[in-house]
Order: structure tokens, then C-alpha cells, then sequence
């Protein structure tokens, strides 16, 4: 088995600023909050799950949210960023981790919801083979990752690139519908939420 990364510094630098305003109703209101009751949405005709992972996890609002939503369920919310977890350790039960050593058993996770988080990781495919082990057969991965089909136009790409250094991945949709089908997961619903942020549920096959 591979070891996981190392944190990468820069990136848990941008964290440690964020952390300080991810909470504020400008940000909340204008869009996480909007785009996490649009995917909880499309959870409504997903059976009820008996484990939760809100992967990504922030501040822990929509892991309180998934808590509250699935009481009967045993809900955690994982993040790489420690500054990020400080305000949701009062939330929720929140744990640091890294993606691509999920602390969990494997085949144990009903539903892994990663919100506006999946653009971070480095390696995704690494991350959704990760996400795969940690699902139950018939489990479901929840992705709400911004997307747009300008960003077929490899220039523009690249200027993101040079601009993030290069620690975001972003892509046109059928991209992320493609790497889900590689990875072994079948799409079953899918929206878009204004700014170019593309929902998926995808069931582990």
C-alpha cells in the first residue's frame, strides 16, 4: 500500500486563512449553504444510510446538517486542515485526516458526501479508489465539485494552473463523469447549481 502524501503546506496555509471566513453569511448564503441543501436534495430517494462521512468537512455546517438529517446514523466529518476543524469539533464529530488513508474500515461507509473539496486533492482517482474501499457494495459517493465546459479550452486550464499552483483540479463535467466511471462507480443523479458547480450521486458498484 502506498503511504499518503505529506500535507502540503502551501495549500494548509490557504486553510488556515480560509478557516477565518469560511463561516461568514457571505460566503454561506451566496453559495456552500446553497449548494449543500441542492445536493442534500438529491439524496431524498437514497436509503437511509447507517454510516455518514462528510469528506472535506470544513467548519462542520453540513456535517451538522447530515447529523441532524440522518439521526439514526453514525455521522463524521474528516478534514486534512486542523484550523478548519477547530470550529466543528462544536458541532459535530470531526477527525484530521487525509484522504487517501481514510480512517475507516474498509466496506463500511454507507455514504461518503464531498463537498466543494473534491477540486483539492491532488491525485483524484487515487482519492476515488480511496472512497471506494471505504463504501459498503451498493454504497454512495455525493460530489458537488465546480465545473464548467470552458474548461475545455486548454489555455484557460492552464492559467487556473499557474494561478492555484496548481493544487486544484478542475475540468468540464464529463470529465468528473468519466473518472467516477473508471473508478468504478455508476452515476445515478446528477445536477448543476449556479456558479458551474456539478452535482453527482454515484453508487459503488
Amino acid at each position: 500500500m502506498k503511504t499518503p502524501p505529506r500535507a502540503d503546506r502551501p495549500t494548509l496555509a490557504i486553510f488556515r486563512r480560509w478557516s477565518q471566513v469560511y463561516d461568514h453569511a457571505v460566503f454561506q448564503r451566496g453559495l456552500f449553504g446553497r449548494v449543500h441543501r441542492a445536493l442534500l436534495s438529491l439524496l431524498d430517494d437514497v436509503p437511509p444510510p447507517r454510516t455518514v462521512v462528510d469528506l472535506g468537512c470544513g467548519t462542520g455546517l453540513l456535517t451538522q446538517t447530515l447529523t441532524r438529517r440522518f439521526a439514526g446514523a453514525s455521522v463524521v466529518g474528516l478534514d486534512l486542515s486542523l484550523d478548519m476543524l477547530r470550529p466543528a469539533r462544536a458541532r459535530a464529530a470531526v477527525a484530521c485526516a487525509n484522504v487517501y488513508a481514510l480512517p475507516v474500515a474498509p466496506g463500511s461507509v454507507d455514504l461518503v458526501v464531498c463537498s466543494v473539496s473534491f477540486h483539492w486533492y491532488a491525485d483524484p482517482d487515487r482519492a476515488l479508489a480511496e472512497i471506494r474501499a471505504a463504501l459498503a457494495p451498493g454504497g454512495r459517493v455525493a460530489l458537488a465539485v465546480p465545473t464548467s465546459h470552458l474548461l475545455r479550452v486548454r489555455a484557460l486550464r492552464g492559467v487556473i494552473d499557474r494561478a492555484s499552483g496548481r493544487r486544484v483540479r478542475l475540468g468540464p463535467p464529463d470529465e468528473l463523469f468519466d473518472r467516477l466511471a473508471a473508478s468504478g462507480f455508476a452515476v445515478e443523479q446528477a445536477a448543476a447549481v449556479w456558479p458551474g458547480m456539478q452535482l453527482v450521486v454515484a453508487r459503488r458498484d
